[in-house]
């Protein structure tokens, strides 16, 4: 499908993950009992229905979790992307405990360079609270195999105002991800998305909830204490070392246009927005039609 001639983002939607975490409103599910090789077979089909050239300024690769996939099937997912569009910054996410050095290296070597890692908390009781099964030292680990790997483009994603935490655990995350050294982190605030198994514990009363103003304090603190450290706040959650603010990012915030490919994955593109299927066996299924039909989403309903 060929367009005009704007700049465009392309973001890569991976509906994967090894288990759902407890707070995760995004479009995902376990990869077990999933024929992942059709849904990325699928996800390359999708990307084949644009011609973009040289136009892509940035191409990422999230979840779900792309790490969960097996080793060839994520570089043959990157791959694929990184031949069809070219780009100057390329995203992929990985979660701690699934990547190791020999990975992370053949990732860079297939164009990726950057890293966004999913560490979320750097205490072990509000890792348990999100329901993350990674530990706090595979943090530490993924960051240092990174860097060996050659990876100097690296973000740590963290969450605060976790029930239970103080502005005291909050700051030891901030300064944990500072120790290790990365170029960004960004930084959130603990959302309660409706249909998630933390949303059904709040409405219950079964668990504890950070009042307004502790986490009005956990914001500013992340402002105070990642500035110490050079990080600039360059938008409302993230904040980088000078030359590493995320380019993909900035164009979703400056209203540029952006090309979701995968299931729940949303675009805005030739001044038209639209959202994928939330749904990976119907999205592979359409996928598939369109290539019988010759028509892009208009002979299946791909689009929600």
């Amino acid at each position: 499908m060929s367009e005009n001639a704007e700049t465009v983002s392309v973001y890569v939607h991976v509906p994967f993950c090894r288990s759902k975490c407890r707070y995760c409103g995004f479009y995902s599910e376990p990869v077990a009992g999933h024929n992942v090789d059709s849904l990325i077979d699928a996800l390359i089909g999708e990307m084949d229905r644009y011609e973009l050239g040289g136009r892509v300024e940035t191409l990422y690769v999230g979840g779900g979790s792309p790490s969960c996939l097996p080793d060839e099937t994520l570089l043959r997912l990157v791959g694929e992307a990184a031949r069809r569009f070219d780009t100057g910054e390329f995203t992929v996410e990985v979660n701690p405990g699934q990547v190791d050095e020999k990975i992370l290296r053949r990732l860079r070597e297939s164009g990726v360079n950057r890293l966004s890692i999913g560490a979320q908390s750097f205490n072990r009781d509000q890792l348990d609270f999100l329901g993350r099964t990674h530990s706090v030292a595979d943090i530490g680990t993924a960051v240092q195999r990174a860097m060996a790997a050659g990876f100097e483009n690296i973000s740590i994603d963290l969450i605060f105002a976790i029930g239970g935490a103080t502005v005291e655990s909050w700051k030891y995350s901030l300064q944990s991800a500072i120790d290790l050294g990365v170029q960004h982190v960004s930084a959130y605030s603990l959302t309660f998305e409706k249909q998630t198994p933390l949303y059904a514990a709040r409405q219950a009363g079964e668990i504890a909830i950070v009042d307004e103003e502790t986490d009005r304090a956990m914001y500013e603190t992340a402002i105070y204490e990642l500035g110490k450290a050079d990080f600039a706040q360059y938008e409302i959650s993230n904040f980088a070392r000078a030359g590493f603010e995320c380019v993909h990012n900035l164009r979703y915030w400056a209203n540029d246009a952006f090309l979701g490919i995968g299931p729940g994955a949303a675009s805005y593109y030739a001044g038209r927005r639209t959202m994928n299927i939330a749904h990976i066996e119907r999205y592979v299924e359409g996928i598939q039609r369109t290539f019988r039909c010759g028509r892009y989403s208009s002979c299946v309903g791909l689009h929600n």
